[in-house]
């Protein structure tokens, strides 16, 4: 007696489409709503687009040559996530906000925001 066979299900590969898919009314609608947004969302990624350095236009104009798009099937240049990431990873924030002290060792390192010993004794931030 050999077992039942079971059925294998691979996301993205099923065979019936699923009962609460977009229908090209939906689709309609969401262009619609899309359209009307545009305007704040252009105005909102301009204003992003402000604050961004050079090397974040840099990142942005190559990303805009490449083409390359969200899952939506928009461009991801027009993502403010994607646009407030590339802002993040290109502004240059200290590596230690609290500035360095020299520890008993004679090594620089950051301070924690917590008292450190150090060769001079104890440094407390503040």
């Amino acid at each position: 007696m050999a077992r039942p066979k079971k059925n294998v299900e691979v996301p993205g590969q099923e065979s019936a489409p699923l009962p609460d898919a977009p229908r090209a009314d939906d689709q309609t609608v969401q262009q619609r709503v899309g359209e009307l947004l545009d305007d704040a969302a252009l105005a909102e990624r301009n204003t992003l687009l402000e604050t961004i350095n050079e090397q974040g236009a840099t990142i942005i104009a190559r990303f805009e040559e490449l083409g390359f798009t969200d899952l939506a099937d928009q461009q991801l240049t027009d993502n403010l996530e994607f646009l407030l990431l590339v802002k993040k990873a290109t502004t240059a924030a200290p590596a230690a906000p609290h500035g360095y002290v020299t520890n008993e060792e004679g090594k620089r390192q950051p301070v924690t925001g917590k008292p450190v010993l150090t060769a001079h004794g104890w440094h407390v931030p503040g």
